[in-house]
């Protein structure tokens, strides 16, 4: 947890920080993240951020520190494996993952699996080992083209992998095309019938669109199946901050199942 403390007032300003976009994995096109405590992994960047906002308040009225939150904090005290493993690392407190377009993912001797089976598998694995468990939050991946393969591989990343959301790339994936369909219908249905969140990646404000209209067709669906499951719908739009200059966006994130993420731009700009 971030703390900024008045140094006249002692006023004392927490923000519980939470990474809503995290690949982990070894991207096809040469990103890797394959191990989050690994030197250039996923809490060496939050220790990084730690630092630079260290700098950047250091000629500040103001002291600036970061720590485990709550209960944690003396938890991880007490236990000098886990604090090594995560010292430092407290700028962000919580961190969504899933996987990239990666090495993991289906191969010959798969036939009749998900694509994405092997890296929802790695995602598992990351998030159900202690203390990472205690940071990450795991979100599978699935190409909703595939249909029924894609139904089951989500209710097997949930229901036995417990995994807690979904991430959905179109482009990566080569269905851009496709996004206002029946099938990522589907998808959306069932993400809502087991109450948990989308998240869409997009380029291109024509996605944007898509993904409103796909919304709205997965509500009508709710709607007449069960009306009780239509706040369990929730979409979330990547990558919002391409499309400010867009006057519509405003009209989207105003549609009551649909949310923006603000991620504006990513290291590269290699696909992920």
């Amino acid at each position: 947890m971030l703390e900024f403390e008045d140094v006249e007032s002692k006023t004392i300003f927490r923000f519980y920080i939470v990474d809503a976009h995290h690949h982990l994995g070894a991207d096809i096109d040469g990103h890797s993240n394959r191990n989050p405590v690994a030197p250039g992994g996923t809490f060496d960047f939050y220790v990084k951020v730690g630092k630079k906002l260290s700098k950047l308040f250091s000629d500040k009225p103001h002291i600036f520190r970061y720590s485990p939150h709550g209960f944690l904090n003396e938890f991880i005290r007490n236990n000098k494996k886990w604090k090594d493993t995560l010292n430092g690392s407290w700028a962000v407190d919580q961190v969504v993952v899933f996987p990239f377009n990666d090495e993991f993912k289906w191969r010959e001797g798969d036939e009749g699996k998900a694509i994405y089976w092997r890296s929802n598998d790695n995602i598992g694995r990351w998030v159900t080992r202690a203390p990472y468990s205690l940071r990450l939050i795991g979100f599978g991946r699935v190409v909703p083209t595939q249909r029924e393969l894609a139904i089951s591989e989500l209710h097997r990343a949930v229901e036995q992998l417990g995994l807690r959301g979904l991430k959905l790339h179109p482009r990566s994936d080569g269905w851009s095309s496709d996004i206002a369909s029946p099938e990522v219908k589907n998808v959306l249905v069932e993400a809502a019938k087991l109450n948990i969140p989308v998240l869409f990646d997009t380029r291109g404000f024509g996605q944007v669109m898509d993904i409103l209209e796909v919304t709205k067709m997965a509500r009508s669906e709710l709607q007449s199946q069960n009306k009780a499951l239509v706040e369990n719908l929730k979409v979330i739009i990547a990558h919002i901050g391409f499309h400010l200059g867009q006057n519509e966006l405003f009209d989207v994130l105003s549609h009551p199942n649909i949310y923006g993420c603000l991620l504006y731009t990513s290291p590269s700009p290699r696909d992920s």
